[in-house]
């Protein structure tokens, strides 16, 4: 039978800035980028996989670019429903409440901020008009606060915890279970806080890595976490992910909240 799967961790984005993130890959990492595909590419693959929707995560660098970003992921939805975009937001923008409450009500769910390429702590003050938003809203924030794919100063799991203590009806999802350095604390904090998941993205499947570990902690923690790929910005195919999950014989009740039920909560339809 047909399994549902929501990729909870993917990445759209216009052609010539998804060229430009795959150069930074290849020039200062060494990676093989494998998927470089136009949009609908990479939606006919990911529904190749057999996944129905996915949280599209808005990735900037610069500030004043997330409303261009914005508008071209709310044209995306617009056209393609399985895409479920979480808008884009700088430091730095102006009239960051505005645009956050602007493309929330055109049915975004959520903020995306990535600390690494932002050059920014989760708990700037800058973002805390925006995390009010979200707290209101009962709405989600998708944060890179991980050593992936370059350690950095400004991520730091005391940070998120400031966070949940402050805006506790603002739901989190920290990328990459925090690897490859944090696990062990955000899973203290998965213990200690209700409105707190983390995402696989680039650990499933990564040949990178040696995973074992990885059973016991889905085990463990099934409730609070969410399968993500990264794709398409990855080396490696996110079948793999999918093959490494179903190898660690969760049962079907831990797959599917895997695979999907985690992330229809965290995205409010649980």
């Amino acid at each position: 039978m047909k399994r549902k799967i929501i990729d909870g961790h993917v990445h759209l984005l216009p052609d010539k800035l998804m060229r430009a993130i795959y150069r930074w890959f290849e020039e200062n990492l060494g990676w093989n980028m494998p998927f470089k595909y136009d949009l609908e590419g990479y939606l006919n693959y990911l529904e190749s996989l057999g996944i129905s929707e996915m949280m599209v995560l808005g990735y900037i660098h610069k500030p004043e670019m997330s409303w261009g970003l914005n508008e071209w992921l709310d044209n995306v939805k617009e056209r393609h429903p399985q895409v479920k975009p979480y808008l884009a937001v700088h430091q730095d923008d102006r009239d960051k409440g505005k645009m956050v409450r602007e493309f929330l009500d055109k049915g975004f769910l959520g903020v995306k901020i990535h600390c690494f390429v932002q050059k920014v702590g989760a708990d700037d003050p800058r973002f805390f008009e925006v995390y009010k938003i979200l707290a209101e809203e009962g709405k989600g924030l998708v944060l890179h606060g991980s050593g992936m794919p370059v350690k950095a100063e400004f991520i730091l799991p005391e940070q998120v915890e400031k966070l949940l203590e402050t805006f506790p009806g603002m739901k989190i999802m920290v990328a990459h279970l925090g690897l490859p350095d944090y696990l062990n604390e955000y899973l203290r904090l998965v213990d200690k806080y209700l409105n707190l998941w983390l995402d696989t993205a680039y650990v499933l499947g990564n040949p990178k890595f040696n995973n074992k570990y990885l059973q016991n902690v889905l085990l463990n923690y099934t409730e609070r976490i969410i399968f993500g790929s990264d794709f398409p910005i990855m080396d490696y195919s996110p079948e793999l992910a999918l093959e490494e999950l179903f190898s660690f014989n969760l049962g079907r009740e831990k797959e599917d909240l895997i695979l999907f039920k985690n992330a229809e909560e965290f995205m409010g339809r649980g």
